[in-house]
């Protein structure tokens, strides 16, 4: 958290006396993250509070709830029964895959470029799949759901909008890949 923070982290030890660590975390306004990717219509902008409250909600979910991945599969087919029939394998297994998939994009939100050909193969991969444009829509509502429900009193306004931010900016991506 130090470094993403531009702060420094020092310490000074005392043999039989004890450590005393100083942390060093700048003062500096919010500074926008651009990221351009290859495709030049592609656009992303996240702000640093975005990814920072997108990082320290989905620590949280991790942390509270193990169930998280059940949770929105519950809630996505209550939306729509019929993606139901998309999911071949057992549910389970699909819901700790989805978990997984979270976590590696949400840790690489400050370097999205890293993950770009990745979030473009599972597009096309969802569009193989008989994934299609709108269901995309359905699995942002599912989605924030399940991470309101599950944050309880830490879900806010600031929290939704950052998800919705890096969701539409990973779908986005996704779509066009699959076009």
């Amino acid at each position: 958290m130090v470094e993403k923070l531009k702060g420094r982290i020092s310490f000074e030890s005392t043999l039989n006396v004890g450590t005393t660590f100083l942390l060093t975390i700048p003062n500096q306004p919010i500074q926008p993250i651009s990221f351009k990717f290859s495709d030049p219509t592609n656009y992303c902008m996240l702000t640093s509070k975005q990814i920072e409250l997108v990082e320290n909600s989905w620590d949280y979910v991790l942390l509270n709830s193990h169930e998280t991945g059940a949770i929105f599969y519950k809630k996505l087919f209550s939306i729509d029964p019929e993606l139901r029939q998309l999911f071949k394998g057992d549910i389970n297994t699909q819901s700790q895959k989805l978990v997984a998939m979270i976590t590696f994009a949400v840790h690489k939100l400050n370097n999205l470029e890293e993950i770009v050909s990745d979030v473009k193969t599972l597009g096309i991969h969802h569009k193989k799949n008989l994934v299609e444009s709108r269901h995309y829509a359905t699995v942002a509502s599912a989605l924030l759901w399940t991470l309101e429900n599950v944050l309880g009193e830490a879900w806010s306004d600031d929290v939704k909008e950052a998800w919705s931010a890096v969701y539409t900016t990973l779908s986005i991506t996704m779509m066009a890949a699959a076009e």
